[in-house]
């Protein structure tokens, strides 16, 4: 029964890896089910077993990429400071921002939105919702350790999403950036989390004097 479920897992993953790479290739209405087939080494039949439809696999891909994008903080340590985690999930996130795989599927869900009315908000569900999420079950966690002061963690997190990828991500969405030296990626990740903590913060880490003091009525309102 394992191995059944492995070879499963085995064969979506590749359906899934494949279907991304021909979507950013070929597009959406490029990549059809049959070339997705052909690509993954799988059946037609086997991809409508997994996925009823192409906007179902392409749900799937965004999954995988909010997956990796949350994984620092799926493997966040306890012992290690709320400052350290934060810092070390922004610089991953921007790192993915900037590459190539995540601009374009980003810019095909926003032009198959304008043709497909219902594309996008299945989209939004699947992706930037589903991340905003994690990240407020995470700061949630965190008030409850008295780490933070907050209200609302959904809020909160998308409050911290803006300060330390928004910039960056227009920016490749529009072509001004497709790179950031690692010390680039450090100085963003910094100035976002430490703006963040000032505001909410309650440790004396959190509130760095280097951060204005406005940072904290403007985020709480």
């Amino acid at each position: 029964m394992r191995r059944k479920l492995r070879v499963h897992a085995s064969k979506r993953d590749a359906i899934v890896e494949a279907a991304a790479e021909l979507f950013v290739s070929r597009g959406y209405d490029g990549a059809s089910m049959d070339v997705i087939a052909e690509a993954a080494n799988v059946s037609r039949q086997t991809i409508y077993n997994q996925f009823e439809s192409k906007e179902e696999l392409f749900r799937a891909i965004i999954d995988n990429l909010v997956d990796e994008f949350m994984a620092p903080l799926a493997k966040a340590s306890r012992r290690t400071g709320i400052r350290e985690t934060l810092i070390a999930f922004a610089e991953h996130t921007l790192e993915l921002l900037v590459r190539p795989k995540f601009v374009a599927l980003y810019r095909l869900a926003l032009t198959e939105t304008t043709r497909f009315p219902d594309f996008g908000p299945s989209i939004y569900e699947a992706g930037a919702l589903r991340a905003q999420e994690t990240i407020a079950e995470y700061l949630r966690e965190q008030a409850q350790s008295g780490s933070l002061e907050l209200a609302d963690p959904f809020i909160a997190a998308g409050q911290f999403m803006a300060l330390t990828g928004r910039d960056t991500e227009l920016k490749a969405l529009f072509g001004v950036e497709s790179r950031l030296s690692p010390q680039e990626i450090r100085r963003r990740a910094k100035a976002g989390v430490d703006v963040f903590l000032k505001a909410y913060g309650t440790s004396d880490v959190a509130l760095s004097p280097r951060v204005p003091k406005t940072a904290r009525r403007a985020l709480r309102g």
